[in-house]
């Protein structure tokens, strides 16, 4: 007899785990959860740090079942494979870094030469410089690249006779090299608000967008709170 136990989003493997063991011993069944496409089966004898193992190797030996009797140890030809699979599944991870780092590496040289000789035109220099010196980790340095770069490719969209209105998604994606967050778009939407000789204009065409354009401040489509 199986016990079909349901997870939620928010449950941790450990949770539903332990929660699987208790029902099986508690009511005699074989407990069956998914997780994350993989299926766990729990008995009273279930060694559940043993399963925890399979669970995680499951993916990578492509298996759909684990439980209810893991073995103590796996046999020779299975290690064998697991470590030949994971030194795959590494050298793979590796090799897409390196090509998404020399992506990100042409994406910015191309930037940079794109808008050489092109100012950062701040028209509060101190409220700038205080908000980009208090970010001490790479997220909240980030925003404030983010938000240079995307300032700099709109000034040379203008600088060619394009109006802000016409240029200013284009380059909010072509600024987007090492990929941001809503948050962080949000925030240095509102940094250059403050800060950038464009800023209102950017305000009132951002809160357009989301049909609040009586709104005073940066409407922000997430929250988040930098420091300044």
């Amino acid at each position: 007899m199986n016990y079909k136990l349901e997870t939620l989003g928010g449950d941790t493997f450990d949770e539903v785990l332990k929660e699987a063991s208790k029902i099986a011993i508690n009511k005699n069944v074989t407990v069956e959860f998914d997780f994350n496409g993989i299926k766990c089966l729990v008995d009273w004898k279930t060694n559940l740090v043993h399963l925890y193992r399979d669970y995680c190797n499951a993916n990578i030996m492509n298996w759909e079942v684990v439980g209810t009797n893991c073995l103590d140890e796996y046999e020779p030809e299975v290690l064998q494979e697991l470590e030949k699979r994971k030194k795959e599944r590494e050298e793979e991870r590796v090799k897409e870094k390196e090509e998404y780092d020399e992506k990100c590496k042409v994406k910015k040289e191309q930037y940079e030469e794109k808008v050489k000789g092109i100012e950062f035109e701040i028209i509060d220099l101190e409220d700038y410089k205080k908000g980009k010196d208090a970010q001490k980790d790479e997220y909240g340095k980030a925003i404030y690249e983010y938000a240079e770069m995307w300032a700099k490719l709109m000034q040379f969209e203008m600088s060619n006779g394009k109006a802000l209105i016409e240029c200013v998604e284009s380059t909010s994606h072509e600024s987007d090299i090492d990929g941001i967050t809503g948050f962080m778009y949000g925030v240095a939407v509102s940094v250059l608000a403050r800060c950038w000789k464009h800023g209102e204009e950017l305000r009132k065409w951002h809160n357009k967008e989301y049909n609040q354009e009586e709104t005073k401040g940066v409407v922000n489509p997430s929250v988040l709170t930098i420091k300044s």
